[in-house]
């Protein structure tokens, strides 16, 4: 199995993009590592082993969690818009929403065919 220098920027830019959400979220709480630090440290060591071997479950859990995040959304949207303090907090959420889905996406799909 040989894997390609564009395999390679895929699995270090989705890596990237992993870290890049731990360290914001270390810094959301205070620069403290929390029980939810841990579990998304533990998704993300995940995501990245199933990104390296070409599984498909990777999309699986990709879907799942995209899922989870859309519905949490629409719910925070249409039933509790009064703990909205503006609509910038759900802006951001549905941007990190689609650069979390892209990044994931693109990165298997050139995983996958760089491995064809």
């Amino acid at each position: 199995m040989s894997i390609s220098g564009l395999a390679i920027f895929a699995i270090l830019s989705y890596s990237g993009w992993t870290m890049f959400n731990i360290l914001e979220r270390i810094k959301k709480d205070n620069d403290k590592i929390t029980v939810m630090t841990y579990a998304e440290i533990a998704y993300s060591v995940l995501m990245i082993y199933l990104l390296i071997i070409n599984s498909i479950s990777f999309l699986y859990i990709t879907a799942t969690v995209v899922f989870v995040h859309v519905v949490m959304g629409l719910y925070m949207e249409i039933f509790k818009p009064e703990l909205l303090v503006n609509s910038h907090i759900m802006t951001q959420f549905w941007t990190y929403l689609a650069i979390d889905i892209s990044v994931s996406v693109i990165s298997y799909l050139i995983i996958a065919t760089s491995l064809a």
